[in-house]
């Protein structure tokens, strides 16, 4: 009798492990399809060549001309008032113009609490846009598609298995939206070579004086000009004093 009720015992364990070990079934839902807009936008300058002077030798060095890069492509994505379980992103993905093959080139979380998310993605040098550790080829000319899907993912626990005897949690998808409307952009391959504003020089020119010379300036003349002015005021100081000198000896 003892035995047999410690057989069913071990029985109603197993059965019980058994259903435990199911998986919580994340039923993939619908979501609404995303509204996005994208902005390119080409930043880029160019460097004239100049010279500098060596602080340290005085010798003149040429500084060659230098193009810098820095495009940008910012998408915003209207984010959804209402979401299914789990956590929201989108992926992005993008193709030629000309072309029917689709790549996807992103994948980010949405912005929580906000009714937009905003991603930046910078292009530096070597043809890459990066955001957040996250990079892709970027055309450098021509036109480019792109389109945004929404996604929610969560952890449900896994199927004990002979491979996977102690079950644990998977990151399952949970809900998807389709494929948003398709966005075109343009991109000029002729980069600006306006120089942007940049800080004062740590060098200030120093202007010459009107006479080409280093003469030092006061109230707006030279030293020459002081001097003259000096020597006037000197003539004029002796001669007040020769007349206060004649008054003082002439009969009265």
């Amino acid at each position: 009798m003892r035995k047999s009720l410690a057989i069913a015992f071990i029985l109603i364990l197993v059965a019980s492990s058994l259903i435990m070990a199911k998986p919580a079934t994340a039923s993939i839902s619908k979501l609404s399809t995303p509204e996005f807009t994208v902005i390119y936008a080409d930043h880029s300058y160019d460097i004239p060549a100049s010279t500098t002077i060596d602080p340290y030798t005085g010798k003149t060095e040429q500084v060659p001309a230098q193009h810098v890069e820095n495009r940008t492509l910012q998408f915003i994505i209207k984010n959804p008032t209402v979401t299914s379980s789990g956590y929201l992103y989108y992926v992005i993905r993008m193709k030629g113009h000309f072309s029917d093959n689709w790549s996807n080139i992103s994948k980010v979380p949405a912005e929580q609490d906000s009714a937009l998310t905003v991603l930046l993605y910078t292009s530096s040098g070597d043809g890459r846009f990066y955001h957040h550790g996250e990079s892709f080829p970027g055309p450098s000319a021509g036109q480019a598609d792109f389109q945004v899907q929404a996604q929610t993912w969560g952890e449900v626990m896994a199927e004990r298995t002979a491979t996977n005897p102690f079950g644990g949690s998977v990151t399952t998808l949970f809900g998807a939206s389709d494929w948003s409307n398709t966005q075109t952009i343009a991109i000029n391959s002729n980069a600006p070579t306006t120089t942007p504003n940049t800080s004062p020089s740590q060098n200030p020119i120093v202007t010459p004086s009107p006479s080409g010379s280093d003469d030092a300036f006061l109230f707006g003349l030279d030293w020459k000009s002081i001097a003259i002015v000096l020597g006037v005021l000197v003539v004029a100081l002796l001669a007040v004093v020769v007349i206060m000198f004649l008054r003082k000896r002439s009969p009265k």
